[in-house]
């Protein structure tokens, strides 16, 4: 637990893989820390953690995630202004194409290099075929929008390749994206109720929001609170045995 807690930030760093954990992804990835230690970096995208792990100690986080409201557009902008190679790995095969227009138009110079679309499954030969293609590209900057764990499995498999950018995850960013570029409205950012407006576009996201969550944060206290007690305590029972 204590490796997966290192690597919480606020920031983003040039030339590290990042993902962003919310109570689903984390009950997603809970039996994955392999595949979480993995990834360089990462940070909480909704403000319901970032409340918990105040809570349990972690004063210094802020939430960060992929989407117009925070990182997005710093790093799209960076990319920008650095002239690097973007390439976007996500949503439908039917949506993909208007996402990178989408974000072509509202990032004026954006060098989009390449794009794919996020339905790999198991194909290993094709994710494999990609991430060639990526770094035969000389790809500097590479977001991925597959759902956990796919898209971390995605960057860890890119990381392995030797490919040495900077990489994200972005949940559904694509997909919101190839509808409006600022899909939260403003109020709703504000008042911090994207998981409201969420439920509101997206009505089959009810039963992670209000069934899964309440498990997942039970799940995540006993992980990073109580599972590290019983453990001392059984290691302290040992010794003296």
């Amino acid at each position: 637990m204590q490796k997966i807690l290192d690597k919480l930030t606020s920031d983003w760093q040039q030339g590290k893989i990042h993902s962003f954990l919310n109570p689903f992804s984390y009950y997603k990835l809970r039996n994955r820390m392999g595949l979480l230690q993995e990834i360089d970096l990462l940070a909480f995208d909704g403000q319901l953690l970032v409340l918990l792990f105040r809570v349990l100690g972690l004063k210094h986080l802020t939430r960060k995630s992929f989407d117009m409201t925070s990182l997005a557009k710093e790093v799209l902008s960076k990319a920008v202004e650095n002239e690097e190679r973007v390439f976007i790995v996500g949503t439908t095969p039917e949506l993909i194409e208007r996402a990178v227009t989408v974000l072509s138009d509202a990032f004026e110079g954006l060098n989009v290099t390449g794009y794919h679309h996020g339905y790999l499954g198991d194909q290993h030969d094709q994710r494999n075929q990609l991430i060639t293609r990526i770094i035969d590209l000389r790809v500097d900057t590479v977001i991925v929008g597959m759902g956990a764990p796919l898209q971390e499995e995605f960057l860890v498999a890119l990381k392995q390749a030797n490919w040495h950018g900077t990489g994200f995850t972005c949940g559904g960013f694509l997909h919101q994206s190839a509808r409006n570029i600022d899909y939260y409205p403003h109020w709703i950012n504000r008042y911090h109720l994207r998981w409201l407006y969420r439920i509101y576009d997206e009505p089959r996201l009810f039963q992670r929001y209000f069934l899964l969550y309440p498990w997942a944060i039970m799940l995540i206290i006993y992980d990073f609170k109580l599972r590290p007690m019983f453990v001392s305590t059984s290691d302290s029972c040992s010794l003296q045995e």
